[in-house]
């Protein structure tokens, strides 16, 4: 995998519109879990980098600011930002670090490997958190889909999910053939709108926010509403 396994702080894994006020509840409760009175939110909208990333970043500074964070932005656009050191040390500052969504494969492109990256992780070793929407929790699993059944090496902040965001309206049937093509090791997450899998070790998860996140195993299929806990095993 592109990522190295490691152990985790915090990483949450949103289904995407993010920023928009049906994800208040579930963006408070993440503020809270970073222990911090005024947590320092940076928007990283590298995947919005061909769709208004400038104000997909002032879009998240305006609302988190709004719910008591103090935020900022890390224009992180292209891979040569992506090696920047001083976008690095910017992002060595976070508490929490927000992935927008976008496009997931100019994001994967632009920060495996690089500077940026292993700053993020950095941060996420030390306790800080990472928080991806959409594009965003699609490239921290494991696996992210190419195609229609294809799955390709992600930067594997949790390893062991695949993410399927925005799924609040899909089949499970529509999911078995991802579900084939995939690893068995690998379980595969649908995420909701509005709506976040947390979790500190990568094994154990926690649905906050709007929707009932759906996890397909190799054998089973399971539907966890907001505030339940699960296992990947």
């Amino acid at each position: 995998m592109v990522g190295r396994v490691l152990r985790i702080g915090n990483i949450a894994l949103v289904g995407g519109d993010e920023f928009r006020p049906a994800c208040v509840p579930m963006d408070e409760a993440l503020l809270r879990l970073s222990k911090r009175t005024a947590p320092y939110v940076l928007i990283v909208p590298t995947a919005a980098a061909h769709q208004g990333p400038r104000v997909a970043a002032e879009n998240g500074i305006r609302y988190f600011v709004a719910l008591g964070a103090a935020a900022g932005a890390a224009m992180v656009l292209t891979r040569t930002d992506a090696e920047n050191p001083d976008f690095a040390q910017q992002l060595a500052s976070a508490d929490i670090i927000y992935l927008t969504g976008g496009d997931p494969r100019h994001l994967l492109t632009t920060l495996a490997g690089s500077a940026v990256w292993e700053a993020i992780v950095a941060v996420v070793a030390r306790g800080g958190m990472v928080v991806g929407s959409s594009a965003g929790a699609m490239v921290l699993g494991g696996w992210i889909r190419s195609g229609h059944t294809d799955w390709v090496p992600a930067l594997a902040l949790a390893p062991r999910v695949a993410v399927l965001p925005h799924h609040e309206h899909a089949a499970p049937a529509n999911v078995a053939p991802l579900r084939a093509a995939l690893d068995p090791s690998i379980a595969i997450l649908g995420i909701p709108t509005a709506t976040a899998c947390v979790s500190e070790d990568g094994n154990a998860w926690q649905v906050l926010g709007a929707g009932a996140a759906s996890l397909y195993r190799q054998n089973d299929t399971a539907a966890f509403p907001p505030g339940r806990a699960f296992r990947l095993s």
